[in-house]
């Protein structure tokens, strides 16, 4: 998901598919790409995130899904779609990110996590969870109200189990700023963005301890933000 969505398209008949590239030889160029099904007739797809057994979580939209009109949240599985949920009319749903557990994660008026086939509600209807590790971590966003005045800031779920509420992280001007988490790797180190003391966003690290937000600053430009960090702690953005 701002999602960390590495997303690809192509137009086909005009409609949009999602597509997995397949890299055959390790040092070279050579890719294979292999558009993910749709279901029935919708019309497009997008994918967002895929995990070590190449299941692929993202979303389409259509006229005639299963369960009607409106955007369902879909996992591919050797590019069968599979849709986990649709809220149909003005909710759509979105898979964000899926662990090597298969737990997916996403959002539809507010964050949840598909995990042993039930649907589990994370968060307040301004939710949204972006990334999931193979531990079961949760990053995302929730809703803040510091004096009263509501806004979203980058939030941490332990795990998917019902009723686990969300620790909302730190911004890097303290109570009052806005900021998402968009990204966790398996240490439980946290990326993504929050605003600043002279307004625009940058890009940010949260440490294990959750209790501090690292300013990652800018290449010279006003804005920036972290949408992914490896195992090894290397940040893309």
């Amino acid at each position: 998901m701002s999602k960390n969505n590495l997303r690809a398209a192509t137009s086909c008949a005009g409609r949009f598919l999602a597509l997995v590239f397949v890299s055959t030889i390790a040092c070279s160029q050579s890719y294979k790409i292999t558009p993910l099904g749709l279901i029935g007739n919708g019309d497009t797809n997008f994918a967002d995130a895929i995990n070590s057994a190449g299941q692929v979580a993202g979303y389409e939209t259509g006229n005639s899904l299963p369960s009607g009109f409106g955007q369902a949240a879909v996992v591919w599985n050797s590019g069968t779609p599979t849709e986990l949920f649709n809220p149909g009319g003005l909710y759509p749903a979105g898979a964000n990110g899926i662990n090597d557990s298969g737990v997916v994660v996403g959002q539809q008026r507010g964050a949840w996590a598909f995990a042993g086939g039930t649907l589990h509600g994370l968060s307040s209807i301004f939710g949204d969870a972006d990334a999931i590790n193979s531990a079961g971590q949760i990053v995302g966003s929730d809703a803040n109200l510091p004096g009263g005045t509501l806004t979203v800031v980058a939030a941490f779920w332990s795990s998917p189990a019902v009723g686990n509420s969300p620790i909302l992280l730190d911004t890097l001007i303290g109570a009052g700023g806005e900021s998402n988490a968009l990204a966790v790797n398996n240490s439980g180190q946290i990326v993504g963005s929050s605003v600043t003391a002279s307004g625009p966003q940058h890009a940010t690290f949260w440490k294990t301890d959750l209790a501090t937000a690292l300013d990652l600053e800018t290449l010279g430009g006003a804005t920036s933000s972290a949408t992914g960090i490896n195992d090894a702690g290397v940040i893309v953005g």
